[in-house]
């Protein structure tokens, strides 16, 4: 397993180490080079993060809230798999959230706001059909932007999305049967012509559509395969 290491500058302020570790291993998971079901040594990774157990445990302890790692005490800690019930739930929920999310973005709506919904607009049109995981990511990361000071929400939004993200960027069909890029597009649109009840009714489509299209792929048996199984894929960022 090649990871680069995240220490660059041995007197680095301890608490921006802390997230440097954090986010190299949340890209790692996400991206599916850490595969569901691997073991996580503290030896190897802290050899090859080149940081102390102290940062890496404090990583995977916030790893363990978003639940992308499993722990149990003196026996294992290791990704945690790709369960069907959990991206069902975290569906389910991001679906519960769309009206309220909907409404606080048309709140927040501004000269500023319509300009980058603009560019994005003409960004995600330029992206072809096998970017579709990028397009969705980008949308994501547009309305969490808009509501990063909203109590409790964004927590919950951030599990979600992460959840979300991580399987798509394995699957991405599941993405391209849910309605692709031009989902997403008509989302923005829907925000650009002020039409909150569009931009909801195309938001809850799209998850409607995922959902039905991870339930058609879904293989348990491939997701959690043990780790044993699994060629070491991590690479160098």
């Amino acid at each position: 397993m090649n990871v680069q290491s995240v220490r660059s500058d041995p007197v680095s302020d301890r608490r921006l180490l802390r997230q440097n570790v954090f986010e190299r291993l949340l890209a790692e998971i996400i991206d599916g080079r850490l595969a569901p079901g691997r073991r996580l040594r503290d030896d190897e990774l802290t050899a090859l993060l080149g940081v102390s157990r102290t940062p890496l445990r404090e990583a995977l302890a916030r790893l363990d809230g978003l639940g992308l790692v499993q722990t149990a005490p003196n026996r294992f800690t290791r990704v945690a798999p790709l369960a069907s019930g959990t991206l069902f739930e975290v569906i389910d929920l991001l679906d519960a959230l769309v009206p309220l999310l909907v409404r606080r973005i048309a709140e927040r709506l501004d000269d500023d706001t319509l300009l980058e919904a603009e560019y994005l607009e003409r960004r995600i049109a330029r992206l072809p059909v096998e970017e579709t995981t990028r397009a969705v990511g980008l949308l994501l990361g547009f309305g969490e932007r808009m509501l990063d000071d909203l109590e409790l929400i964004p927590s919950v939004i951030r599990s979600a999305i992460i959840a979300l993200v991580r399987y798509a960027v394995q699957r991405p069909e599941v993405l391209i049967d849910a309605g692709g890029i031009g989902a997403v597009q008509a989302v923005l649109q829907a925000l650009l012509d002020d039409d909150a009840k569009m931009m909801s009714d195309h938001a809850a489509e799209f998850l409607r559509r995922l959902s039905e299209a991870i339930r058609a792929s879904w293989s348990d048996a491939e997701s959690a395969a043990p780790d044993e199984e699994r060629p070491d894929r991590v690479e160098p960022a």
